[in-house]
């Protein structure tokens, strides 16, 4: 068997090749010679296929399968671009949650993580538009590898029916992996794609996705209609600089950390003094509201107590 690189050189050639003979086909169907090179061509793509697959899978490495399929004649380069970068920023989001153990509410990726999760293009293939991708994956003799789960939660994830799904997704996974998988699917029906992707290893589809440009647009419109709020409780060291009793809010210097004004509730009252300015630690409910699709974020505060210092 030739070695990983001779693989997938003698893949591309084939591929172009074989993209020639089909294209002299279309002008001249009848024609048997090149009938028969097609015919020769494929059959070696096939076998060629299965020893890169097996060359890859010795070394540690799996297979997906990223097909565009539908009117893909009018595919520009910008929108197959784009469907496979906003693919890598969802797997990649999704794959530092699992890998962390940390729902991401921002899409801010380490640079290590961002290596680990990158795909890289092993060769394009016809019959529509496609492109295998590879990507080191662990061995585990038991269970699955981050990777494999993170790929699994991405399938699960675009095939949500409603907005309580997708708050399961959220509350797991973190905001920003909603906001991916949102930014991959409208991205999708903007371009009017249908993907299918297989997650393979050795020759065999270990997880598979189809969906439509229907199915994209469901699941567009019911992150689009989901949003979620997050309270915590956070403590803070400051200087309280301003306080209204009558409209109900405070302002608190953090310093270089900068400020940050909310409403109060009972904390200060005119049974309730304190001093201004003065340093206190102070307890804040901090409320955040998301909306996926947007990205966009409303933040509040509330002062709960004040310590002095």
């Amino acid at each position: 068997m030739m070695d990983f690189n001779e693989l997938q050189e003698h893949l591309r050639d084939t591929q172009a090749a074989l993209g020639q003979v089909r294209g002299a086909l279309s002008e001249d169907p009848d024609s048997v010679s090149n009938s028969i090179i097609a015919a020769s061509l494929r059959k070696r793509q096939l076998r060629l296929e299965q020893e890169f697959s097996e060359a890859l899978d010795d070394i540690g490495i799996d297979i997906c399968r990223y097909r565009m399929f539908g009117n893909w004649r009018n595919i520009s380069v910008s929108s197959f671009a784009t469907s496979l970068n906003n693919f890598q920023l969802l797997f990649t989001s999704v794959y530092d949650a699992i890998k962390t153990d940390i729902p991401k509410m921002r899409a801010r990726i380490s640079p290590e993580i961002r290596t680990e999760s990158a795909l890289n293009v092993g060769y394009t293939f016809p019959g529509s538009l496609g492109v295998v991708l590879t990507l080191p994956n662990q061995r585990l003799l038991f269970g699955e590898s981050d990777m494999d789960s993170a790929m699994q939660q991405i399938f699960d994830m675009a095939k949500s029916a409603d907005s309580q799904t997708i708050l399961e997704f959220s509350r797991n996974l973190g905001p920003a992996c909603v906001r991916a998988m949102y930014k991959w699917a409208d991205g999708n029906v903007q371009s009017d794609l249908n993907i299918q992707i297989d997650w393979q290893r050795r020759n065999k589809v270990r997880l598979s996705l189809t969906s439509e440009t229907s199915e994209f647009e469901h699941l567009s419109r019911i992150i689009s209609e989901t949003s979620d709020e997050v309270v915590t409780d956070v403590e803070l060291i400051g200087i309280l600089v301003g306080a209204d009793v009558r409209s109900g809010t405070f302002h608190f210097d953090l310093g270089t950390d900068g400020e940050i004004r909310g409403e109060l509730n009972d904390t200060i009252s005119e049974s309730q003094v304190v001093e201004l300015p003065r340093r206190y630690r102070a307890i804040i409910t901090k409320k955040e509201s998301i909306r996926y699709s947007t990205e966009e974020e409303n933040i509040s505060y509330r002062l709960e107590r004040l310590e002095s210092m």
